[in-house]
């Protein structure tokens, strides 16, 4: 349920307020009080709770995107800086003297397909493949973990 009121949360709140701030206007002419005064009363504190509730939803949503960005970019920066060591090594090894013509062609193809692949990376950037990089490094750690755990039993 909670998931369906989410993306309306405002709208349900701004409601749910209304609706307080009317009904505590009809409940204090029953009470012989202010009805101007308890309504205002009412609609203070509404917007008062009302701007704490959307201030720690808007605070909590930033944390969560600034993990999010943080993960993105660990995971471009290892994804980019595979993709360039592999770029440097092609580039190296086409200038070594004794390459053949035919060679450094087939390396500079390969350095493009590679610079090709980095902006491929960068344009697709998805939750998706952000949850496979750190599934796939999970499996990583979790393997290294095991081998260290068997040689250091605890």
């Amino acid at each position: 349920m909670f998931k369906i009121i989410l993306p309306y949360l405002e709208l349900v709140l701004t409601g749910l307020g209304v609706l307080v701030i009317i009904i505590t206007g009809w409940v204090a002419q029953f009470w012989e009080a202010h009805i101007w005064q308890v309504t205002t009363i009412a609609a203070t504190l509404v917007g008062i709770l009302h701007g704490l509730i959307f201030w720690s939803v808007r605070h909590r949503q930033h944390r969560v995107r600034q993990i999010a960005i943080g993960q993105v970019r660990e995971m471009l920066k290892d994804l980019v800086q595979n993709r360039l060591q592999s770029i440097k090594m092609m580039v190296y090894l086409a200038q070594s003297p004794k390459t053949n013509p035919d060679t450094v062609a087939a390396r500079l193809d390969q350095v493009q397909y590679l610079v090709g692949d980095i902006s491929a990376l960068i344009d697709h950037i998805s939750e998706e493949s952000l949850q496979k990089w750190r599934g796939y490094y999970a499996e990583v750690i979790d393997g290294i973990e095991a081998k260290v755990n068997q040689i250091n039993p605890r």
